[in-house]
């Protein structure tokens, strides 16, 4: 995908997840392999680019601002999620770990020494993530003054 023009941003953005898909095949299995950086470069690698595929970003933005930009957890956070509802098998627990693995994202993104300007502007990813955006054709949201 070129970095302007072309698709949506919700279009991109669902190529993303399919690349996602894809990496986190087996993740129940591998996502304590994960812990080792080597083992997951080249996956984290792949997740990052099609992240910056979703915000149109150039690779010299860093890691962190892509991830929040795009609305995508880092790629170990997803794996984590993973292995953690493959143990539970249960129906509501996929609400409960999604929420889990936003907690943990937030605290990384609070900690974090990079991206300290996009943190600025965006210091609470589920505001971020849960905003909703005006599509061409359907009228805005009127909004208090």
């Amino acid at each position: 995908m070129p970095n302007s023009g072309g698709p949506r941003s919700s279009r991109r953005k669902l190529y993303a997840h399919v690349v996602d898909s894809i990496l986190l095949y087996g993740a129940p299995i591998w996502s304590t392999a994960a812990q080792k950086r080597a083992y997951i470069r080249q996956a984290e690698s792949a997740h990052r680019r099609a992240c910056l595929r979703v915000i149109g970003g150039r690779p010299h933005v860093s890691y962190e601002a892509t991830y929040i930009l795009s609305g995508i957890p880092p790629l170990v956070l997803f794996a984590d999620e993973r292995a953690r509802l493959y143990g539970r098998r249960r129906e509501d627990a996929e609400d409960e770990e999604r929420l889990a693995t936003l907690s943990k994202w937030q605290e990384a993104w609070d900690r974090s020494t990079k991206a300290r300007w996009t943190h600025r502007l965006i210091p609470n990813i589920r505001v971020w993530i849960e905003r909703r955006h005006a599509m061409p054709g359907l009228p805005l949201i009127h909004r208090e003054r």
